[in-house]
């Protein structure tokens, strides 16, 4: 072609492979074609592309705001399908370092401020100036800890085994020292809801059993996957109901006195089905206190099984309490007649 002048090449030529092409050119006298020379010269095309980085967003182990950062990691991103053997790829401070291919960092690499850009800059083994540049974000998050809430046991106003709670009371025990405005808190029925963040119960929550685990997932508002779990206990319990009783016995001379209306021992230990009523035995304790603060503490060493009245209708206080949980509660005045 180039010997007859045939099918000329247009100035403006895009070629599309890296292989080698050859071009031959053409030179003639522009007064008589004849007259003409040829050369020819070898393109080969060198394609570099830097494909876009993910900002590499971190959950701080122990929140100082660093991190080390394996830079090598983001050599496949870079490259996506190009020939790892053809391609150099260095990481810089600067737009101006990666396009000048200088001042590269050594990996792994530890942030100077948060967040910090890095720009990546990639080049052809065969032709460094055939290169292509990218940057992406390290940015480093604090991750929360989820602080230990206590076990939830509620005695039962109604005893209908439900309540309803409002966890957010309870947002401060999750929270510890951490700042509310800088996590979210959540509370879940299953652990695999807690760690994925779905789920989340409506507040206020009522029970569908009576005992129930709760999960719960503190997250970094800026960074949902920084998150930490803990759980609690929830149960209900029955309320019991002090009836109160009738203790009333003749005067005697255990005194030297059978008129005086003192000196006589009431066992209250007879007393304890009174009190109870229809509740099981089984299910609740009863036991018996000479004042009410005694009565309301419940204090082991306080308590009293028989008395012997110091003056005529001398009060006493009867105690009930669920055997599983000695929180739920009554008490009963108890007149000894």
């Amino acid at each position: 072609d180039a010997d007859i002048g045939d099918n000329p090449l247009p100035f403006n030529y895009d070629t599309t492979t890296t292989t080698v092409t050859t071009f031959y050119a053409r030179i003639e006298n522009n007064n008589r074609e004849a007259c003409y020379d040829t050369t020819f010269f070898t393109v080969q095309g060198f394609f570099v592309t830097a494909n876009t980085i993910p900002d590499a967003l971190i959950c701080d182990d122990n929140n100082d705001g660093f991190w080390n950062v394996d830079l090598l990691d983001y050599d496949a991103i870079i490259l996506g399908t190009q020939d790892a053997t053809k391609y150099h790829i260095s990481y810089h401070l600067s737009p101006e370092d990666a396009n000048g291919a200088v001042a590269p960092l050594s990996t792994p690499y530890t942030n100077s401020s948060n967040p910090q850009t890095i720009h990546a800059r990639i080049e052809n083994i065969d032709n460094v100036a055939c290169y292509d540049t990218t940057s992406f974000l390290i940015e480093v998050f604090d991750s929360p800890v989820a602080n230990m809430v206590p076990d939830q046991f509620i005695c039962d106003d109604n005893n209908d085994g439900f309540w309803s709670f409002d966890f957010n009371v309870l947002d401060s025990n999750v929270l510890g020292g951490q700042l509310a405005a800088d996590y979210t808190i959540s509370y879940h029925k299953e652990l695999v809801e807690a760690e994925n963040g779905t789920n989340v119960l409506v507040l206020p929550y009522t029970n569908t059993n009576q005992f129930e685990t709760i999960y719960v997932r503190i997250e970094n508002k800026n960074n949902i996957s920084c998150f930490s779990t803990t759980s609690f206990d929830l149960e209900v319990f029955n309320t019991p109901v002090a009836n109160m009783p009738i203790f009333e016995l003749c005067d005697n001379t255990d005194d030297g006195d059978d008129t005086n209306g003192v000196g006589v021992t009431f066992d209250l230990s007879t007393k304890i089905t009174e009190v109870l009523g229809t509740q099981n035995l089984i299910d609740y304790n009863v036991t018996f206190y000479n004042t009410q603060t005694e009565a309301n503490n419940g204090a082991i060493g306080t308590d009293v099984s028989v008395v012997v009245n110091t003056q005529n209708n001398q009060e006493v206080f009867a105690r009930i309490e669920n055997n599983l949980f000695k929180d739920c509660y009554d008490t009963v005045l108890i007149e000894l007649v």
